[in-house]
């Protein structure tokens, strides 16, 4: 509050006419081209932080393992990081830029980005290794989401996100722009699979629909002709040729008939 007046930092952190814009997308393959899932929702700092963290918790795999008499699951992203990544990028943005805040899945990467470039001549390793001080945009957000516990300390987010990826054997990217910043986490999970998917059809003179299609049954064997079509932006005359195109290729395969599912042959 200021004479009694709420600040520019509650309207953004609280209010309930929704201020914010969030895209939230998951994509069939890395290139923004034929996606899965897209949502675009509003809300307040306070409401996408935890709108952010659940989608990508519910899209990402989860490891499961038997220890003792209990089952015990993992992200192939630490937790952790994920929300200090995504408390950050919210506590750091630029609220008059004419971008707006993204969640990209991608097979390959999780992509956070959000519409605040990062301090000028300064890089993320900078504050991990010089300790440097948090240098703030918004401060009674970032003291805000401090007090709330969604951030810990000032400065030292960064660190406490590479320790927990190193820890977790996880890669980490990100990139600087005029307009933003965003940070990716590699995921390792995918990489194995996507990497030997393209190696394993890389000889079989596909078109790129032909790729795009198999890579869609890939991520999903359920799909229909019609949801396809929708997808990738073709007919379903289109769809059906390239269907049977990849069944001459000995690479998909129908299993059950109309109400069955895509089995793709590795």
């Amino acid at each position: 509050m200021k004479k009694d007046r709420l600040t520019n930092a509650a309207y953004y952190l609280f209010s309930k006419n929704d201020p914010i814009v969030l895209k939230m997308a998951i994509f069939a393959t890395d290139e923004k081209l034929a996606f899965l899932d897209i949502n675009r929702v509003s809300g307040n700092i306070i409401n996408l932080i935890d709108l952010a963290n659940d989608y990508i918790k519910k899209n990402i795999r989860w490891k499961a393992d038997i220890v003792g008499m209990k089952r015990v699951e993992t992200p192939e992203v630490p937790l952790k990081a994920l929300r200090e990544i995504i408390c950050n990028s919210f506590a750091h943005a630029r609220y008059n830029s004419s971008t707006e805040h993204e969640i990209v899945i991608h097979p390959s990467k999780i992509k956070i980005y959000n519409p605040g470039e990062f301090p000028i001549g300064y890089k993320p390793e900078d504050f991990i290794v010089e300790n440097l001080e948090s240098i703030v945009r918004n401060p009674l957000i970032l003291k805000t989401l401090f007090l709330a516990d969604d951030v810990e300390t000032y400065g030292s987010g960064f660190r406490r996100v590479y320790d927990e990826c190193k820890i977790n054997d996880v890669r980490t990217e990100y990139v600087l722009s005029r307009e933003g910043f965003s940070f990716i986490f590699i995921r390792n999970v995918v990489n194995g699979v996507v990497n030997s998917f393209v190696n394993d059809v890389a000889n079989k003179e596909l078109s790129k629909d032909e790729e795009l299609v198999l890579r869609l049954l890939k991520e999903n064997p359920n799909l229909t002709a019609s949801k396809i079509a929708e997808l990738i932006n073709k007919n379903s005359r289109t769809i059906q040729r390239i269907t049977n195109e990849l069944k001459n290729k000995n690479l998909i395969e129908r299993i059950g008939g109309t109400r069955g599912y895509w089995k793709v042959i590795d």
